[in-house]
């Protein structure tokens, strides 16, 4: 029986560093990232799931038997600010390890 490559933890060591999108990074290097990163995933969390909430709460709205168009708005109306918070957090999270947050562009 030929032998088993241990493709998968390599794939999972390659695909860690690639979530970083940055390559080779060192383990010390991958504690300062999550560390950047956790406090904005806290703020994410909530952003997150209020607005999985407003989207059932959507979906409900749109598939009852008389649909109130009214509802539907303000809950879509509802729905925006959480997106947009949502995408700028999600955002800065992105750029936090690239030191690039609040405007810090290095050259």
């Amino acid at each position: 029986m030929a032998q088993k490559s241990d493709t998968t933890k390599s794939h999972r060591h390659g695909h860690h560093a690639a979530m970083y999108g940055i390559p080779d990074l060192t383990e010390d290097q991958k504690k300062k990232i999550n560390d950047l990163r956790t406090p904005l995933q806290k703020e994410i969390l909530p952003l997150k799931n209020q607005l999985a909430e407003k989207k059932a709460h959507l979906k409900t709205l749109q598939t009852a038997d008389k649909a109130d168009l009214k509802s539907i708005n303000t809950t879509i109306d509802e729905m925006t600010p959480l997106q947009s918070q949502t995408n700028l957090s999600a955002n800065e999270q992105y750029l936090s390890p690239l030191g690039l947050r609040q405007g810090h562009h290095p050259r």
